[in-house]
């Protein structure tokens, strides 16, 4: 998950890139996917959607491999 346990992955990218980055709880009706909005300076923003990228990636890899939809990860499974 990208929001992490108690928001620690969020947390940390924000204080990495100097972003503000929100996700709602929910996502658009009729949409499949929470949208995040990220924030900030253009460099944070891009290092924020390259970390973002990754962990989809990971976790989907992740998926594939157990044959499941899951993650069990630490709270940093981008870094």
């Amino acid at each position: 998950m990208i929001i992490g346990r108690g928001g620690c992955v969020i947390k940390e990218m924000q204080s990495k890139t100097r972003c503000r980055i929100q996700i709602p709880s929910q996502p658009t009706p009729g949409m499949m996917y929470r949208i995040a909005t990220v924030t900030g300076p253009a460099d944070g923003c891009n290092e924020v959607k390259g970390m973002i990228e990754k962990i989809v990636n990971e976790q989907s890899s992740q998926a594939v491999m157990a044959g499941s939809g899951g993650f069990s990860g630490n709270c940093n499974p981008y870094g």
